[in-house]
């Protein structure tokens, strides 16, 4: 399946919804790749983890999603996941 087609079916799935507020978002897939990112690391999956996920070559990549959800959740995210047992020894560099 190619990127029009899927944007295609992104599209039709979001007239289709039975929210409002949904469809008036500006989704794109670009929008649906960060949502997955930031959300698997808001649920612990490590950086290097979603590095190879998404495909980034490198973990500078990848780590923009550190701020996002430390600006979403208010806290530090190496911080709130080392208090879950998580390794983040990615996050030293900068």
């Amino acid at each position: 399946m190619d990127h029009q087609s899927i944007t295609v079916r992104v599209k039709l799935l979001q007239q289709n919804a039975n929210c409002n507020n949904l469809r008036q978002k500006k989704i794109s897939l670009h929008v649906l790749r960060h949502s997955i990112a930031t959300h698997l690391l808001e649920n612990g999956m490590s950086l290097e983890n979603i590095s190879r996920f998404m495909g980034h070559s490198s973990l500078e990549s990848t780590q923009i999603y550190t701020h996002i959800v430390e600006n979403k959740m208010g806290m530090s995210v190496s911080n709130s996941f080392h208090n879950q047992n998580i390794n983040l020894q990615l996050f030293a560099s900068a």
